[in-house]
């Protein structure tokens, strides 16, 4: 695939490219203004989908399978602004204990509560790296862009499609039915409390394993995001839902 500059080959590009995605840019920048921004990262966003566009042929290629990432990058950063008016008030805490103590238990234990006395190195190591950026979104990037870059491109823009979808999915569910967290069952029982700050749970042992990294803070920081969301939450609520 030929990525180098081929400003020519613009006339052929399809009209998507060449008229869409700068008109789209440019009222995206308009909404993030409208909102108070907008911010670095949007105009990184922006000047990444330009330059996919109009850079060459070989670059509308790597287009058809990146867009969707910066469309997934979109949606993850707009949320902050209406998540307040599609989130579920109740906030479910008893309900997942007990599914997962019916259909998996072990010994009378759930098995987050099993794999708590039986901690492994190895298994820390392992899931760990499911909370590292590179092990979630980098390898299915990766894997996208091999497909466009070795003639795969129609593989490729499915993959792709695959991973934002799935993400809008969980996304939905989040809102759809906000759950709390195994470790907050473990370390706070049934009763919801607003005020319980983030933890990094069993992720606190893979800091430990690599001696002073830390990706459980990214953890901690998403955590922070769903503590400032059940707040507001809370604010509009008058008591705390317990279910």
């Amino acid at each position: 695939m030929d990525l180098r500059p081929h400003p020519g080959q613009i006339r052929g590009a399809p009209k998507f490219f060449t008229l869409w995605v700068p008109i789209l840019c440019a009222v995206y920048l308009a909404v993030m203004k409208a909102l108070g921004g907008p911010n670095p990262e949007h105009f990184l966003l922006v000047a990444i989908m330009l330059v996919l566009s109009f850079w060459s042929n070989g670059s509308r290629h790597i287009a058809k399978v990146g867009m969707p990432y910066l469309l997934y990058a979109l949606v993850y950063d707009s949320m902050r602004w209406y998540e307040d008016y599609i989130r579920s008030p109740v906030i479910h805490v008893h309900e997942p204990y007990d599914f997962d103590l019916r259909f998996f238990s072990i010994g009378g234990l759930t098995p987050n509560e099993w794999w708590q006395q039986h901690t492994s190195r190895l298994l820390d190591f392992i899931c760990g790296l499911a909370y590292t950026p590179f092990f979630f979104i980098g390898e299915c990037v990766i894997l996208s862009l091999y497909f466009a870059l070795t003639g795969e491109l129609r593989r490729g823009v499915r993959f792709t499609w695959i991973f934002v979808i799935a993400n809008f999915i969980g996304f939905s569910c989040y809102y759809i039915y906000p759950a709390a967290p195994p470790w907050y069952v473990a370390d706070h029982g049934f009763i919801v409390d607003m005020s319980v700050r983030a933890s990094p749970a069993g992720a606190a042992r893979f800091d430990a394993l690599l001696l002073g990294l830390q990706p459980s803070q990214m953890f901690r920081v998403h955590c922070n995001l769903l503590e400032r969301a059940l707040e507001r939450a809370n604010q509009r609520t008058r008591h705390a839902p317990q279910a």
